[in-house]
């Protein structure tokens, strides 16, 4: 099994949580689905950027429906690579 093959690579991305140093800080990112990613203006409501992955991973606030913990992103995608 070849792993680099064009089938097998997956683009994804995860929202982490504030830092420290970050409390207080708008979150200027939105992930309406588990692939749907949206960008807004740190100074205004205005959008930026609506982006597409194989997979998006919101580790934002542990609160919310669609959060990802550590566990979540290992059974999606650290058991294939480890395969």
């Amino acid at each position: 099994r070849v792993w680099m093959s064009a089938s097998n690579i997956k683009v994804c991305v995860r929202v982490r949580p504030f830092a420290t140093r970050e409390k207080g800080e708008k979150c200027v990112v939105q992930m309406p689905t588990e692939q749907r990613v949206i960008v807004y203006a740190a100074d205004s409501d205005k959008e930026e950027a609506d982006m597409s992955f194989d997979r998006a991973y919101w580790s934002h606030n542990p609160h919310d429906e669609l959060f990802a913990d550590q566990e979540t992103l290992m059974n999606d995608l650290g058991n294939d690579v480890l395969e």
